[in-house]
């Protein structure tokens, strides 16, 4: 880098490193600001790492995530709006990972396999389950979820403390908790919503109020060239089009950065043009929720 300026020392990047490095080198974006190196989980925006996103990698790497029947059922799955502890008991009855006498009688243990709670014979979950989450909303989809879970603590309770219930007592008890669950989410919705503001999720632009300007941003990754463009269009309250830009960088980041990007040129922009009352606007959520929070956000390289 130059002594005193944030951008690439051409020359001396020719003299130390080959062509391809080179390249790789002068595609890497400069941070405009001074900060401290800090260390970053490339998988998530916020740059923490999460069990979730390092699940999801490992998948990847395994080639476990394709278009096969158990990828569209776990999909379907993790959209359902249900307990996580649910969520999981099911995931791990997809996955073969319950403790159950049908697991003992595959690792080729004598064991009768007829379901301990409600003196059935074992079928295959999977399919079965398959055809539930097709056939139904994801309502009715939560509560089966909830009620294979009921099914496996009562099975629990049967196993462990000799203790039996009918079949109407667990799914009422099912139905009761998701009940229970759900009020509890509305009450802590209002704790998200503190980042959402009136008039978010508009379907088409809308106009600015009075002598404001309105000022849209938008990117466009180009993958193959390893570049990255965006747009900026300013708007009076009739609709008339005051002025616009776009600017185009090397590098490979991702569609939230870019879109941060946008939003900080934007802001430069508009100082520029001396705008009073400005409304910027961006259909990248994430970006905005994390200008409107504190939630830091890292660039991948």
């Amino acid at each position: 880098m130059h002594i005193g300026r944030r951008d690439w020392d051409h020359d001396v990047i020719k003299d130390l490193f080959n062509q391809r490095d080179q390249e790789r080198i002068l595609r890497t974006p400069i941070s405009a600001n001074e900060e401290v190196d800090k260390i970053s989980w490339k998988f998530e925006i916020s740059g923490t790492y999460t069990v979730k996103s390092a699940y999801r990698l490992n998948q990847r790497l395994k080639g476990a995530f394709n278009l096969n029947e158990r990828s569209t059922v776990l999909m379907s799955l993790w959209k359902i709006k249900a307990p996580p502890r649910t969520l999981n008991v099911v995931w791990r009855a997809i996955m073969g990972c319950l403790p159950t006498l049908r697991q003992l009688s595959r690792k080729r243990v004598p064991v009768n396999t007829r379901c301990p709670g409600f003196r059935g014979q074992a079928g295959d979950f999977e399919e079965w389950l398959g055809d539930v989450f097709q056939g139904n909303t994801q309502s009715k989809s939560a509560e089966v979820v909830k009620v294979c879970w009921a099914i496996w603590r009562h099975r629990n309770d049967v196993v462990w403390n000799s203790k039996f219930s009918n079949v109407n007592r667990v799914v009422a008890s099912a139905k009761q908790y998701l009940l229970q669950w759900k009020c509890a989410q509305v009450n802590c919705s209002s704790a998200s919503s503190r980042y959402v503001v009136q008039g978010d999720g508009a379907l088409s632009w809308v106009r600015p109020q009075g002598n404001s300007i309105k000022v849209t941003v938008d990117v466009a990754l180009f993958a193959d060239r390893e570049e990255y463009g965006l747009g900026v269009v300013a708007r009076d309250s009739d609709g008339k089009v005051v002025a616009a830009r776009t600017r185009c960088f090397s590098g490979k980041v991702a569609a939230e950065f870019a879109e941060a990007l946008a939003i900080k040129e934007a802001l430069s922009w508009i100082k520029e043009y001396d705008w009073q009352e400005v409304v910027l606007e961006s259909d990248c959520l994430a970006a905005v929720q994390a200008v409107r929070s504190k939630v830091e956000m890292r660039l991948s390289l």
